[in-house]
């Protein structure tokens, strides 16, 4: 652990976004990039607050940029942060990259995860959360240490995670297609000769192993912000 604390702090700070549909390993990919680069992990619940039942609460996008400005200027976040699951729109991105860039917080990398809605469906179905804290879990692809069933920090039972039923994980996926378009469109734009310094935008193909997708995104990660 010592060790690991030493690597992390002899890295630059980090600024990253890791975006996707239900189901392809955002909060994965932005667990383990926290931890590997020392940098603060933005989730939907530190935004947005408590998922519940109907999803989490629906916020404008200014609201949901002065929230995620407020969490990323705290000092937890001096040496960078990670994004998950923002921006969720392409109208958001613009909002978010502005304010950003307003604020010397630009994003140096956007990954777009990409799976198959088989593979989204699946993963879904083995995850488990801790209700009341939001720790979440996936018993094929990050059990907790305490055993699949129970949370390893309170040992408390883990549940099904709200938005994983059958019937919700179809709606949502159905949802993201033409969002996710728009995303891939708006980044792909931005890239162009005619703005500069943008963050560089990575779809990734997502539906290989935990281990070889984070491989690929912690190597691009440690490549410097393109000029």
């Amino acid at each position: 652990e010592v060790k690991r604390r030493t690597s992390c702090l002899a890295q630059p700070p980090k600024r990253m976004a890791v975006i996707g549909g239900p189901g392809s390993g955002k909060h994965t990919m932005g667990t383990l990039l926290r931890r590997a680069f020392g940098i603060c992990h933005v989730t939907p619940d530190s935004v947005l607050g408590p998922c519940t039942e109907d999803g989490h609460k629906s916020m404008s996008d200014r609201e949901v940029t002065s929230r995620i400005i407020e969490v990323v200027s705290a000092e937890r976040c001096v040496r960078g942060f990670v994004l998950e699951g923002f921006p969720q729109t392409a109208s958001q991105a613009a909002k978010l990259d502005a304010v950003l860039e307003s604020r010397k917080l630009p994003l140096d990398h956007v990954f777009h995860l990409g799976v198959t809605t088989e593979t989204g469906q699946k993963r879904l179905a083995t995850r488990l959360v801790h209700p009341a804290s939001g720790r979440r879990y996936n018993t094929e692809t990050m059990p907790s240490r305490a055993g699949d069933t129970k949370d390893e920090v309170t040992m408390e039972d883990l549940s099904c995670y709200v938005w994983d039923k059958p019937e919700k994980i179809e709606k949502r996926q159905e949802k993201y297609g033409d969002t996710g378009v728009k995303m891939k469109e708006y980044f792909e734009e931005k890239r162009s000769p005619k703005f500069k310094n943008q963050a560089a935008y990575i779809p990734l193909v997502a539906d290989g192993s935990i281990q070889d997708i984070f491989a690929a995104i912690s190597q691009i990660a440690r490549l410097p912000r393109a000029p």
